[in-house]
């Protein structure tokens, strides 16, 4: 059959169009695709942070009802007047920063404003010592070195929390809110100091990787690796305790920045994940564990 020249232009214009439509269709199945993939990995993350809150503020909140006597504050200011190794005294410090916030929580629990000033200027005096000392102690890629850093660093990870942690407790707490709105500012002025602290830990860890990597001639991934992996026999159950919790609080703020979790849920993201909690709670395993079958499932190609 003979096809003229005309009839051969209008089917290669509709095979084109065919084709585009096809490929357009495809295009959008993978935007579909990957769009639900990045939800759900949202979502997961999302009821990561919420499995690793309940976790940490459990461990938070028990270190915030320790009993804490006069004699106990006592001996632990006696203990740091014998104390001579910065990161030991430093260390120390935080201990009794600590006792000075469960005072302070006690006594904002009681409605005492000026109890509450009290200590936290006790609490804020010794994060300015705190600061100082940090930031006069030299960075060492020794093993004792790289050990002290990172349990200085935990101990840190772990009052910053511990600050923010007894913020929420009193915004929730039975008080009234022109009480709260005075704590809250002088809680406020304690979150600053600390973050200081904070920022002059990290300006030291980018010199621990920099003579990490230019001693054992490594890349800033390995260096890193050896950095955060860093173990030692010699670390006692406290130290451990502090390790995983500190742990914890690192994988939360990591999440929490990667998806962005500070913005408003969509409702699609509250419904997968309130079916992810009730999957835990039926099957009587926690979150991650939900997860983790979830990825392996969807590694496998189970639907």
């Amino acid at each position: 059959m003979k096809i003229n020249t005309k009839t051969l232009t209008v089917m290669s214009i509709a095979i084109m169009l065919v084709a585009t439509f096809a490929a357009s269709m495809v295009l959008a199945e993978d935007n579909v695709t990957n769009n639900t993939g990045s939800t759900n990995n949202t979502v997961l993350a999302s009821a990561t942070v919420d499995s690793l809150d309940t976790e940490i503020n459990l461990e938070l909140d028990e270190s915030l009802n320790e009993d804490v006597s006069g004699t106990k504050v006592g001996w632990k200011k006696f203990q740091l007047w014998l104390t001579f190794n910065k990161e030991k005294k430093a260390d120390k410090e935080l201990e009794l920063a600590r006792y000075l916030l469960i005072q302070a929580k006690i006594a904002a629990q009681n409605g005492d404003q000026a109890a509450v000033d009290a200590a936290m200027t006790a609490h804020d005096k010794l994060m300015a010592s705190i600061k100082a000392r940090v930031n006069s102690i030299a960075t060492s890629t020794s093993d004792i070195g790289i050990k002290r850093f990172n349990a200085m660093e935990q101990a840190i990870q772990v009052h910053e929390a511990t600050v923010e942690r007894l913020q929420n407790l009193i915004a929730n707490g039975n008080l009234t809110e022109e009480q709260i709105a005075k704590i809250e500012a002088r809680l406020n002025r304690t979150q600053r100091l600390v973050t200081q602290l904070t920022e002059i830990q990290a300006v030291k860890r980018e010199n621990m990787i920099t003579q990490i990597m230019a001693i054992k001639n490594l890349t800033r991934e390995e260096a890193e690796t050896a950095l955060e992996d860093f173990t030692s026999s010699t670390l006692t159950k406290k130290d451990i305790v502090k390790k995983e919790l500190a742990k914890k609080i690192v994988e939360k703020k990591d999440l929490v920045k990667k998806y962005d979790l500070a913005k408003k849920p969509s409702l699609a993201d509250i419904k997968l994940k309130e079916q992810i909690n009730a999957e835990a709670a039926l099957k009587n395993i926690s979150v991650k564990e939900v997860i983790a079958i979830d990825l392996k499932q969807k590694k496998a190609g189970v639907a």
